[in-house]
């Protein structure tokens, strides 16, 4: 694998470390109440938990259900042919918990914190460009395998399947950020004081949208702002 791939491996890595390992080892050892607490945080983690009204626990203390539905999954039930029907089983379960709101991605999610492989993630942001039909579990899966192919680049005659492809795409992003066979970061273009100066050119411009009330403010001050602010500081 590339050096410059790494970087977004080591993000997820990061990721890992930071959030999901703690709830991944919460839903393997601990007690119920561990558990459910492990699950409300990675609900907010992933975004999914409104989705899940607590509304619906009658009483109950939040996720309660969801952990003994999740509870009651072991690895044998995923395996091959059966992954895909088994997932689609336990969704049903925690939907009808939850008033028949649809529950697959956060199914997805709980399953992978708990057992990480087999499980593939659905995500409607990730069907999206697939052109997955939604809930379509078996068919997003597919896009997953081998066997599904696109060609990469494009009219390049190549084809890739789509971990090969977002590989590609990380490389040539982190590319643009790199020194290439000149030394020069194509990031910069002819911005020379970026490019050579011995103060700047190891240094990386950290580029940020800002919120709207931020650009705002920042229209309504004087062109000289910046100025101001650094006499003051003189």
């Amino acid at each position: 694998m590339p050096n410059h791939f790494k970087y977004f491996a080591l993000h997820y890595l990061n990721l890992w470390l930071s959030q999901e390992q703690e709830c991944h080892d919460a839903l393997k050892n601990s007690s119920r109440e561990e558990k459910r607490k492990a699950l409300a945080k990675a609900a907010w983690f992933f975004r999914i938990a409104r989705n899940l009204r607590t509304k619906h626990e009658r009483g109950r203390p939040w996720f309660r259900s969801i952990v003994k539905v999740i509870d009651s999954v072991e690895r044998s039930q995923l395996r091959g042919p059966k992954l895909c029907s088994s997932v689609r089983k336990v969704s049903d379960q925690i939907s009808a918990e939850y008033g028949g709101r649809g529950a697959l991605s956060a199914t997805t999610k709980f399953l992978w914190l708990k057992l990480r492989s087999p499980i593939i993630i659905y995500d409607g942001q990730a069907r999206a460009p697939l052109k997955a039909k939604p809930n379509a579990y078996e068919e997003f899966c597919l896009y997953y395998g081998d066997s599904f192919r696109i060609e990469c680049p494009t009219r390049s005659g190549k084809m890739m399947n789509l971990f090969q492809v977002a590989r590609e795409i990380a490389n040539r992003l982190t590319r643009i950020f790199l020194r290439d066979q000149t030394g020069r970061r194509p990031v910069y273009g002819g911005a020379e004081k970026f490019q050579t100066d011995p103060h700047w050119k190891g240094l990386h411009v950290i580029l940020r949208v800002l919120p709207w009330r931020q650009r705002r403010r920042f229209r309504r001050q004087s062109p000289n702002w910046v100025d101001g602010a650094r006499s003051k500081t003189d």
